[in-house]
This record gives structure tokens, C-alpha cells and sequence, in this order.
């Protein structure tokens, strides 16, 4: 499936707008950080840890608009964009949320 930031697409025309489609995912950082007790307070590996966890919640949070959208029909996603809010005090809860409007495309001929 095609995703883009963009509004339109260069190598295709859209045929119909089907609806806004979102992918959410909330991840716990304390629950995160656990992995690291023990480990004498090692701040640049809980960093790190933190960015993988991120980078996962990122590629979970696109993958479930995408399914939102497969079910919906389209073939392509347009306009989407990705968010971050804490949800907690010291940012212990994190969300990440990717939205887009599910759009029916057909390839633009070339001549």
C-alpha cells in the first residue's frame, strides 16, 4: 500500500476518498526501562533502549492505520501525519498516533 504525506500522488489519480484512518499505540516507559535496572544506572542504554522502543511503536502504530485502511478498500494512503503525546507526568506513557485519509487510486497513463 502506497503511504504518503503528501495530498496527492504524482504516478496515480485518485478516484475516491473513502475516510479518515488512524493507527494508535501507548507504550509505558517505566515498563520499558525495567529491562535496565541493575544495570548500574546506564542512562545512554536506557536511551537507546527508549529510541528502539519508540522506533517500534512508530512502525506498530503505521502498520494498524494501514490495515484500517486495507479494510476500508483503498489501495493507498495520502496526507498522513504522525504524532506524539505524553501521557503521564515525566512522560511515563507515551502515544503515538499516525492518521490519513484512505483514498482509491488508478495509475496515470503515460504517453
Amino acid at each position: 500500500m502506497l503511504v504518503t504525506t503528501t495530498s496527492t500522488i504524482e504516478t496515480a489519480e485518485i478516484k475516491a476518498y473513502l475516510g479518515i484512518v488512524t493507527g494508535e499505540i501507548g507504550f509505558n516507559g517505566p515498563t520499558f526501562s525495567k529491562k535496565f535496572e541493575g544495570s548500574r544506572g546506564n542512562a545512554e542504554a536506557k536511551n537507546v533502549y527508549w529510541a528502539l522502543s519508540l522506533h517500534e511503536a512508530k512502525d506498530m502504530a503505521l502498520q494498524e492505520m494501514i490495515v484500517a485502511a486495507e479494510k476500508t478498500g483503498a489501495n493507498a494512503v495520502v496526507g498522513v501525519s504522525c504524532s506524539f503525546d505524553s501521557l503521564g507526568e515525566g512522560y511515563d506513557r507515551v502515544m503515538v498516533s499516525y492518521t490519513g485519509t484512505a483514498v482509491k487510486t488508478v495509475l496515470k497513463r503515460e504517453f
